[in-house]
């Protein structure tokens, strides 16, 4: 594929990741426990060798500005720009890996995203340790070398390609003379029972895509930009002007199935002519799955004239429902630009389907030893979407069992709520000496590859009938509402609203709260689009630009030189919360901040309090979706102290209502489903009408509070935690503040 090769990058090391050829011994240890080891892999390199040469990686050097490391070498890791997914026994949901549990029972697959995770870690820091610090890769694209450092590993993005191969994305910030943030795809294939990383693409750098996947995972290259008046440009006698305006079509909605396009009309209403004009698309935060062109050309615009152009939108499976912003530059050879476009979008998530093997039915009643074993296998789609070529395969985990028929069968389309039915024959030898259940397993795949079901054991027995229909299968969850969408109000503007909100996922020093930047965005777009606040009115702060500073100085200063008497306030939080292990008592922990320093790196509750309570405004509201425990979640104690801290939780001044995630000794959750906190996704839910107990179309705060407390309980314990929101006054003491609006749905 032309440009695929850009797709590479190659990694500085001491010693060099072993990659194995594509002829390589075959080595599978199956079912029944073999687990012979392979010779030592060979490693291959298209750098400075015939295609598929072998060399010795130890004789390879690599000059390299400043070299990382003596003696560095290097390694091109395996580019193929194509990556099929295969069509067996994907997993329910990204990631996972199959286990083996000795001879009699057939594999099982788990949840991978922690170690996924450890491996990439463990990758990194080995490399980084050879190499004074730093993450060390090639750019194949131009050449250069990325210095880099781990930022995060995105646990809930791992796509399974097949039982044995699996990527996901893990980001890194530049070190050094390196500067941005590069997105890196991450291969893990399991050889001899053993993953490894195998591969690795930069996929982005700072928001720039340099490929997207197809919903079959094929990596498709985007072409390098040019530089803008890169080629000789005409200088004109009169100047370029340049105007642009945008139009999204596909109904204001990008879906993954579904590619949307952006129409940009271009016009020139300068006296001189425009030369070599380009489109330059950039995403302002992260949109998962969303794959922009990098650039597309217009070419010359005469003096009074007007072109049009696409940019092509697309989503992969990964795309979730979201906000997208995107600026788009309008860039001239000769420097005469239009003003960039600033457009905003909304991506929607596809509804998955949801595979469940629903019944099982043996045709003569039971598995006897030497005789025919027709079975039936009941299949059920309890997702919201319909699975396209589902197909079901029968896994048999024993020599002396073995198959009478085909062992899969195509199901075609399964509809949300429909199931069909799949017919296998097997066979059962005598001297199969096994006990318990028989290894005996079904596999569920689909078009996509990442809704599917791993092998599941039938739970089948000698001289016994089939499991009761729901015994196997995974239960299908309740659909979550979309609530990253602010609803339809009628809410009237208030321009004496201000609002400061604050949401820390990646911190400095200490580990990171899950979807606490996301919990912040959603609030912030509520707040500017469906509560009547002005968004110049609303500041928000996510992670670096949730220093200490910035929370002292527009938690106090620049709140007191705004409100008034006829003011009211909103102050949001997401992130940990720490106890003084001393005291007991509550601080907000920023970006920079530490639970060992807690008085002097750290935000008091009390403090912010009494702040407040200086201000002139009647109407101040605090939400926080923390916790100051220090028993997890979202909530850290000092190195070396027991979360056996007495937490005595600050009391809010007269002017203000503060609805907490959780009580003073419990903790605060996430909703990985939901990609929110448990606490905030329930906000957000009850916002959008869930909390309008009356039907008027007003959410006041006792409204949400009666909806937020049974429903937050009842998600946490599911996860076998204790999480209850708090109201401080309690209800029974807020007066007519219960009856205070939070907005007014349409």
């Amino acid at each position: 594929m032309p440009g695929a090769r850009n797709l590479a990058v190659r990694i500085l090391s001491a010693a060099c990741l072993a990659v194995p050829l594509a002829g390589r011994a075959q080595n599978d240890p199956g079912l029944d426990g073999r687990r012979d080891r392979p010779p030592r892999p060979q490693v291959w390199s298209q750098w400075n060798q015939p295609p598929g040469a072998i060399y010795d990686p130890d004789q390879v050097n690599l000059p390299a500005p400043a070299p990382p490391a003596q003696g560095a070498a290097t390694i091109v890791v395996a580019p193929g720009p194509r990556l099929p997914a295969q069509a067996f026994a994907p997993g329910p949901r990204p990631g996972g890996l199959y286990v083996d549990y000795g001879p009699r029972r057939p594999p099982e697959f788990v949840e991978f995203g922690d170690e996924f995770t450890r491996i990439v870690t463990e990758f990194v820091a080995d490399q980084a340790r050879k190499n004074r610090g730093a993450f060390v890769v090639k750019d194949d694209r131009d050449g250069s070398y990325h210095y880099l450092k781990l930022a995060r590993v995105f646990r809930d993005r791992i796509t399974r390609l097949s039982p044995t191969e699996v990527f996901g994305c893990v980001e890194f910030e530049g070190m050094g003379g390196t500067s941005g943030k590069y997105d890196l795809d991450f291969y893990l294939t399991n050889e001899a029972w053993a993953w490894k990383v195998s591969k690795l693409l930069i996929h982005k750098v700072d928001g720039q895509a340099r490929f997207h996947y197809t919903s079959d995972h094929v990596a498709v290259a985007l072409a390098a930009p040019a530089a803008p008046g890169s080629s000789a440009a005409p200088k004109p006698a009169a100047p370029a002007g340049l105007s642009a305006a945008a139009v999204f079509r596909s109904a204001g909605v990008l879906r993954a199935d579904a590619p949307a396009q952006l129409v940009v009309t271009v016009s020139n209403a300068g006296p001189g002519p425009a030369y070599a004009v380009r489109l330059v698309p950039s995403l302002r935060g992260d949109v998962p799955g969303l794959a922009l062109p990098e650039a597309v050309e217009l070419g010359d615009i005469p003096a009074g004239s007007t072109t049009t152009a696409a940019v092509a939108l697309t989503g992969s499976w990964d795309l979730r429902t979201q906000k997208a912003r995107l600026k788009l530059s309008i860039q001239e050879a000769n420097g005469f630009d239009a003003d960039p476009l600033n457009v905003e979008f909304q991506t929607r998530a596809v509804k998955p389907p949801s595979l469940q093997v629903a019944g099982v039915k043996l045709g003569r009643g039971s598995v006897q030893a030497g005789e025919a074993a027709p079975i039936s296998v009941t299949v059920a789609n309890a997702g919201g979407g319909a699975a396209q070529a589902v197909r079901a395969a029968l896994e048999l985990g024993s020599p002396d069992i073995f198959m009478s028929g085909e062992p899969a069968i195509d199901l075609g389309v399964i509809r949300p709520g429909e199931s069909k039915t799949a017919q296998f024959e097997f066979f059962v030898k005598k001297r199969y000496q096994g006990t318990g259940s028989l290894p005996i397993a079904v596999a569920l795949s689909e078009a996509t590859g990442r809704y599917g079901l791993p092998a599941q054991s039938l739970q089948l027995s000698l001289g016994r009938g089939a499991p009761a229909a729901g015994v196997v299968g995974v239960p299908a969850e309740a659909e979550l509402e979309d609530v990253d969408v602010p609803p339809a109000v009628r809410t009237k503007a208030d321009r004496e609203a201000y609002a400061v909100v604050v949401g820390v996922e990646r911190y400095r020093d200490i580990p990171a709260v899950e979807f606490a930047a996301r919990d912040a965005q959603s609030v912030y777009d509520y707040l500017t689009q469906a509560m009547g606040f002005d968004p110049k009115n609303v500041v928000h702060l996510a992670d670096e630009r949730a220093t200490r500073t910035d929370l002292a100085t527009y938690l106090g200063p620049w709140l007191k030189d705004r409100v008034t008497a006829k003011s009211r306030v909103f102050i949001y939080f997401s992130g940990h919360g720490s106890p003084d292990p001393v005291t007991g008592e509550g601080y907000i922990i920023p970006y920079d901040g530490s639970p060992n320093y807690v008085q002097t790196t750290a935000l008091a509750l009390k403090q912010l309090y009494d702040d407040l309570s200086r201000l002139p405004a009647r109407d101040v509201t605090v939400v926080l979706d923390s916790c100051f425990s220090g028993a997890g979640g979202r909530s850290l104690l000092a190195r070396g102290v027991r979360p056996l801290v007495n937490v005595k939780l600050a009391v809010p001044g007269a002017n203000s209502v503060v609805l907490s995630a959780a009580q003073g000794g419990q903790i605060s959750g996430s909703y990985p489903e939901a990609q929110h906190g448990i606490f905030t996704y329930f906000l957000l839910k009850g916002l959008h009408g869930g909390a309008d107990a009356d039907r008027n179309g007003a959410v006041t705060t006792a409204e949400l509070f009666s909806y937020l407390r049974p429903e937050v309980e009842r998600a946490a314990r599911l996860q076998h935690v204790e999480q209850s929101p708090a109201l401080a006054p309690e209800l029974s003491a807020l007066g007519d503040k219960a009856g205070r609006e939070w907005l007014r749905l349409k």
